[in-house]
């Protein structure tokens, strides 16, 4: 069985490509986490100091280089910009009940040192 759809074989609102009254506009993206890498946020316009320092921030707080690719990071990025991950941890954080005894140790002796007295 055979449909007949119009009597013209190509009609021209088929053929004419879309309307220009229901394009939408495009949207402007300011944000450099928001494009597939930080070199099309800098084809798209934005400031390149700021496209890397954005990028490289949210890279290097995945605790792994292996951990931002598998979150969907592109592997020639994490290369470029991996840089260790988080800074390094204090002593003094990493240790905190030695950081209290050594505190504590200080200040028994200040407060039990020679008070002057002859």
């Amino acid at each position: 069985m055979t449909y007949v759809t119009s009597a013209v074989p190509n009609p021209p609102g088929l053929t004419s490509g879309p309307n220009p009254l229901n394009a939408q506009a495009p949207v402007s993206r300011t944000n450099p986490l928001d494009y597939a890498s930080p070199q099309s946020a800098v084809a798209a316009g934005l400031d390149p100091t700021v496209v890397n320092a954005a990028w490289a921030k949210a890279i290097n707080a995945f605790p792994s280089a292996a951990a931002a690719v598998n979150a969907g990071v592109p592997a020639a990025v994490v290369t470029d910009m991996w840089t260790g991950g988080p800074g390094p941890v204090p002593w003094w954080k990493k240790y905190p009940m030695l950081t209290l005894a050594g505190a504590g140790a200080l200040a028994i002796a200040i407060l039990s040192g020679d008070k002057g007295e002859s």
